[in-house]
């Protein structure tokens, strides 16, 4: 009986006081993600992103078929039609304001630009700026962006994309490559998974440091009774 009164007393001391931990660190996380939080509402992030959405030659399965394709009565070799998609990724409305002298963001596809196809926005209740093209480049005007808001261009060029990099005086506007997918949600997912299994080792150390100094002696202590 004292065995089994030991046994418990020592077992509820070890809850305890690993509850008592969990709850210091539980708080002083609560703590710091409302002062991460704070700092973001104020200072909210601004981020456009672009990408090469898509890129196909028109005559790839038609070479032998006697089909062409001709602008401006000439006719073209290679043609291929590129999908630009220009993305707020940030957490408010980029505006015409922030354009700095009003200069566009210019995308750099690396082949010359014959005709801009199509333009379009997500969602389509948002207004689409009016892009144009000038040699190689897609011209993206100082305009109103919505939070979220995607913009696609399709363009006819005389050969494939050479690539696609941007020049720009967005003021306070973080302009970069948004890729083929949504690198940003994915960095976020693995922050929130980072800072939960940091959680898990703390709790897991503090666990292990309390543990020896009375369960082990007490486990010794019945091995000497009974072995």
């Amino acid at each position: 009986m004292v065995e089994i009164s030991a046994m418990t007393t020592l077992a509820s001391d070890l809850v305890s006081t690993i509850l008592t931990a969990v709850g210091l660190i539980v708080t002083a996380g609560g703590a710091v993600l409302a002062a991460w939080a704070a700092l973001k509402s104020n200072n909210p992030k601004l981020r456009l992103g672009y990408r090469l959405h898509s890129s196909a030659e028109l005559l790839a399965n038609h070479g032998s078929s006697g089909l062409s394709v001709t602008h401006n009565g000439v006719t073209l070799t290679s043609p291929h039609v590129a999908s630009i998609q220009i993305i707020n990724q940030g957490r408010r409305d980029i505006v015409s304001e922030m354009f700095h002298n009003a200069d566009p963001v210019e995308f750099e596809l690396g082949e010359p630009i014959l005709a801009l196809l199509n333009s379009e926005s997500s969602p389509n209740t948002a207004h689409t700026p009016a892009a144009r093209v000038s040699g190689s480049k897609l011209l993206f005007p100082a305009s109103h962006l919505r939070r979220r808001q995607k913009v696609t261009y399709t363009v006819l060029l005389h050969g494939p994309v050479g690539g696609l990099t941007a020049m720009h005086s967005l003021v306070n506007v973080d302009v970069r490559d948004a890729g083929s997918g949504d690198k940003f949600g994915a960095r976020r997912w693995f922050l929130i998974a980072a800072l939960a299994g940091a959680l898990l080792f703390i709790i897991g150390s503090i666990y292990v440091m309390v543990l020896p100094n009375g369960y082990v002696a007490w486990l010794q202590e019945l091995d000497n009774k009974f072995g």
